[in-house]
C-alpha cells in the first residue's frame, strides 16, 4: 500500500471510469497494467489503497516458490489448518489474485484468525513464524481508509488493540488478543466502518465473565433470534404479469446495438436475463420479491462474476437488483417498457450515481 505508484482505486467507486482497479482487470495482464503506472510517490512513505500491489505479491510469491500461489497456500497454510473447501480466482493471464478472490467459508475464516491468535500455533505446530505474526500485525503506516487506522504488512490495526483482516462488503477476521477471541463478519454492506462500529459498540462491550443463565430473558431473545435465522426462507409463488411473459425472450438493443439485453421468466422459478455487451454474452439467474438467486462462474473474470439477482414487477416495469459478492457494485436496474421501446435506468446503490439509456426491440 506504499509502493508509490499513481493508483486511484478509494477515491473512485468499484466499476466507474477512472478506478484503477476496474480498470486493472479489464485488460488482458492487470499485473502489467500495474507495473506500468507512473510513480506519484517516493515507495515506503505514503498510504494508497492498492489491490494492484497486493496482485503483484501474488506474482513474486509465485516466482519465489516455483508454485501458484494458490496451491503454495493449500500447501502451507489452508490444509495444515484444517481448510478443505476453498477457491481462488485468477487472471485471464494466469495469475492468481493476491488482493481479491478468495472464497472462504466463515468457519474458515474463523481458522485463520485462531492461528494469528496463538501465535502461528496449529494443534501444537507452527504453521507461520511467530516472529512473523507479531511483524505483519504491527503498525507500519498510518492509513486515511476506516476513520484512520493503521495498517501492518496486509492487516489492519483495531481500535481495541486487535488486529482485522477486512475484505470489501464487510468481510472481515477480526484478532482481539485480550479477550482472546476471534470475530468473523461476512456481509454485503457499502459501509466499510460497519464490522467496527458493532464490534466497538455492541460485541465487545457485551462480553462477560458470567456465562448465559438458561432461563433468563437474554438467553431466549437470542434463542428466538437463533431460530428465525436458521428457519429457510420458502419462496412464495409469483405470477409472470402477462407484459413480462410477452417480452419473454425478446433481445432488446441499447447503445446503437453494443449492448442488450434478453429476459427469460419460468413461471414460479425465478428468470435468467442475457447480457451481451461488445459481443461478449454473460447470462444472470435471478428470483422474486426479494428472493434471490446465485450466479458465479469462477472462469468469468469480472468485478460481477459472483452475484446475487432479485427482480419485482411494477406496471410495465422491471426492477432486477444486483448484489455482487465480491466489491462494491450493488446496482438497480429499472427497465420501462412501452411497447417495442424501453427505457432503461441504471442505480449505482453504493454511490447514488445515476444512468439513463433508451433501447427498441432488435429487428
Amino acid at each position: 500500500m506504499t509502493a508509490g505508484f499513481d493508483w486511484r482505486e478509494s477515491h473512485v467507486s468499484y466499476g466507474q471510469t477512472g478506478n484503477s482497479y476496474t480498470e486493472a482487470i479489464q485488460v488482458a495482464d492487470p499485473v502489467l497494467f500495474t507495473l506500468n503506472r507512473p510513480m506519484a510517490d517516493k515507495p515506503g512513505r505514503i498510504f494508497n489503497y492498492n489491490t494492484g500491489s497486493t496482485d503483484l505479491l501474488s506474482v513474486i510469491l509465485e516466482k519465489a516458490t516455483g508454485q501458484s500461489t494458490y496451491e503454495y497456500a493449500k500447501t502451507k497454510l489452508l490444509d495444515p489448518i484444517g481448510i478443505k473447501e476453498s477457491y481462488w480466482g485468477q487472471y485471464r493471464s494466469g495469475h492468481f489474485l493476491g488482493g481479491a478472490g478468495l472464497f472462504l467459508k466463515p468457519v474458515d475464516m474463523a481458522r485463520i484468525g485462531y492461528l494469528f491468535l496463538n501465535d502461528g500455533v496449529w494443534d501444537g505446530n507452527q504453521i507461520i513464524s511467530k516472529d512473523w505474526v507479531k511483524e505483519s500485525t504491527k503498525t507500519h503506516v498510518k492509513s486515511n481508509m476506516f476513520s484512520g487506522r493503521d495498517y501492518g504488512y496486509l492487516w489492519w490495526m483495531n481500535n481495541n488493540d486487535g488486529f482485522s483482516a477486512s475484505g470489501s462488503g464487510g468481510q472481515t477476521i477480526n484478532v482481539l488478543p485480550h479477550q482472546n477471541m476471534v470475530v468473523v463478519t461476512t456481509g454485503s454492506t457499502t459501509d466499510s466502518n460497519l464490522p467496527t462500529q458493532l464490534l466497538d459498540q455492541f460485541i465487545l462491550p457485551s462480553l462477560s465473565s458470567e456465562s448465559l443463565q438458561k432461563e433468563s430473558t437474554a438467553f431466549w431473545a437470542l434463542q428466538d433470534a437463533l431460530n428465525t435465522e436458521s428457519t429457510p426462507v420458502i419462496p412464495q409463488p409469483v405470477e409472470i404479469p402477462s407484459f413480462a411473459k410477452d417480452i419473454s425472450g425478446k433481445r432488446y438493443v441499447f447503445e446503437n446495438g453494443s449492448l442488450s439485453y434478453t429476459f427469460h421468466f419460468q413461471e414460479n422459478k425465478g428468470g435468467i436475463v442475457t447480457i451481451e455487451y461488445d459481443g461478449v454474452k454473460r447470462t444472470r439467474n435471478f428470483g422474486f420479491n426479494g428472493n434471490y438467486m446465485v450466479y458465479f462462474d469462477p472462469s468469468e473474470i469480472t468485478i460481477t462474476n459472483s452475484t446475487l439477482a432479485t427482480a419485482t414487477f411494477d406496471n410495465n416495469t422491471i426492477n432486477l437488483q444486483f448484489k455482487s459478492l465480491q466489491y462494491h457494485t450493488d446496482s438497480l436496474l429499472t427497465f420501462a417498457f412501452d411497447h417495442d421501446k424501453v427505457k432503461l435506468k441504471s442505480t449505482n446503490l453504493y454511490d447514488k450515481s445515476v444512468s439513463e439509456v433508451e433501447g427498441k426491440l432488435a429487428p
